[in-house]
């Protein structure tokens, strides 16, 4: 073995000469590894004027003649005018000046923000139903035009889109995907000025993606593939995040993923995902199985989840449980509506047993 297994400082050979330059080469690797402190992790671009000792954690899309041809997640290690690719194992970990964060290097082969229990963080994802797993409209695949909704919270965009879902797989055959969403409902004022990192799982082909008024693209490959955002000044209240095709025919990516911050984290499932669908819509079942007079037949129904304002009821289907008797014809009305619930009416033909039952879909879609 010519060089140590860990961290690969060349060792000294029986009867060497010029010891000193195999000592020097290795008091600078370990100069580079212990203590490692980057200048940034998401700089693509090579900088002209490194000073002696720099370091970055090279992201994907990265420029520049030394640059280019260096492995993703490498850290370059600029020394005696030249720079060098070190080649991190899983476990390390560097600060990042940049924005101030301890990063671990992860067996995935990506790097992963610190928190302070030591454990590699996962931020919570801006995007509701990133996996597109939530699917209350029943909605099959395939076109969507303009504004309307396939999967929970995410609607086509201006120009219709063609998506379809296979396990955690999205076939985004054309147009783009939507979701509005409120920095309130995550502990945020604004998301003006902030970093936001946009992220998914094995694009076949480089995506675009739009957070307010930035842009930016996310490059085909393997694992979780990134781009970070700073948003502008003016990216106040509820913000439109985008996702479509950069180009070329359909593509293919999973779990979506938009979180703040200047780094992409693992993904993560909540508990509480189809809460937050139902926030912004539901489908509820309206019915009443009883006796009643003459002219008289309310009936209450509550969501599952209040909703963010009062939504906008519309009749999906009569006869949904089981057939009307004794009533008036339908819809009903809706007589009383809050966030957690509505109240319907619908006239009684004459005293004695009444029954009805529909299916009502209450909206409070951004």
């Amino acid at each position: 073995m010519s060089s140590s297994s860990r961290l690969g400082l060349s060792y000294l050979a029986p009867e060497q000469s010029q010891k000193h330059v195999t000592v020097n080469e290795g008091l600078r690797r370990l100069d580079a590894i212990v203590q490692l402190t980057v200048k940034s992790r998401t700089t693509t671009a090579q900088p002209g004027s490194p000073a002696d000792g720099d370091c970055y954690i090279l992201p994907p899309g990265k420029t520049g003649a030394a640059w280019g041809p260096m492995a993703d997640n490498a850290i370059a290690y600029f020394v005696d005018g030249a720079w060098q690719q070190l080649t991190p194992r899983t476990g390390w970990r560097a600060y990042s000046e940049a924005d101030a964060k301890l990063y671990v290097r992860i067996a995935a082969g990506t790097w992963s923000e610190v928190t302070g229990s030591g454990a590699a963080g996962v931020a919570p994802n801006l995007l509701i139903n990133g996996d597109f797993q939530i699917n209350q409209r029943a909605f099959a695949g395939g076109a969507l035009s303009a504004g309307v909704y396939g999967f929970d919270r995410w609607k086509a965009a201006s120009g219709g889109a063609n998506a379809t879902l296979s396990g955690y797989t999205l076939t985004l055959a054309s147009g783009e995907l939507e979701q509005v969403v409120e920095p309130g409902l995550f502990g945020y004022a604004s998301f003006a000025s902030l970093a936001v990192t946009a992220s998914v799982e094995d694009p076949s082909a480089d995506l675009t993606v739009t957070f307010g008024s930035q842009s930016g693209t996310i490059t085909a490959g393997s694992g979780r593939r990134s781009v970070t955002l700073t948003l502008g000044g003016g990216d106040s209240g509820n913000l439109s995040f985008k996702i479509k095709k950069a180009s070329g025919s359909s593509v293919t990516f999973g779990r979506v993923k938009a979180e703040v911050g200047s780094a992409a984290t693992a993904w993560q499932g909540r508990a509480e995902e189809a809460f937050l669908c139902r926030r912004y819509y539901e489908r509820i079942v309206a019915q009443i199985l009883g006796y009643n007079t003459a002219g008289q037949n309310h009936g209450a129904s509550c969501f599952w989840q209040a909703k963010r304002t009062n939504p906008t009821m519309t009749r999906i289907t009569n006869n949904y449980a089981f057939s009307e008797a004794n009533c008036g014809s339908g819809p009903s009305t809706v007589t009383g509506l809050l966030p957690n619930g509505a109240l319907f009416y619908r006239g009684v033909t004459s005293t004695g047993g009444v029954q009805f039952s529909e299916l009502w879909e209450a909206s409070a879609e951004l």
